[in-house]
């Protein structure tokens, strides 16, 4: 069988996600937000997969990693933040 993949709809600079772009995992989970040369640098926004207890958390990333403070959204619709610190 062939394996799945990720897809990318968005800005490429030099074969890289640059700028706005939404990247989907073979989970059925994605990231839609901000790229810095093929890394999620700035706002952003994971939505977890279907069945997941989180529908999608939002906020910063540096480095690939979430910064700062996160509203995260779960799927049975209550929200909260979280902290994530370096």
């Amino acid at each position: 069988s062939i394996p799945e993949i990720e897809k990318y709809q968005g800005n490429l600079k030099e074969g890289e996600y640059h700028g706005q772009g939404t990247l989907f995992y073979p989970d059925g989970g994605r990231y839609e937000g901000e790229w810095l040369m093929g890394k999620k640098e700035g706002k952003g926004k994971i939505v977890y997969p279907p069945g997941s207890d989180i529908h999608f958390i939002e906020g910063g990333f540096e480095n690939n990693v979430p910064i700062g403070v996160f509203r995260v959204v779960k799927s049975n619709g209550s929200e909260e933040t979280h902290e994530f610190k370096k």
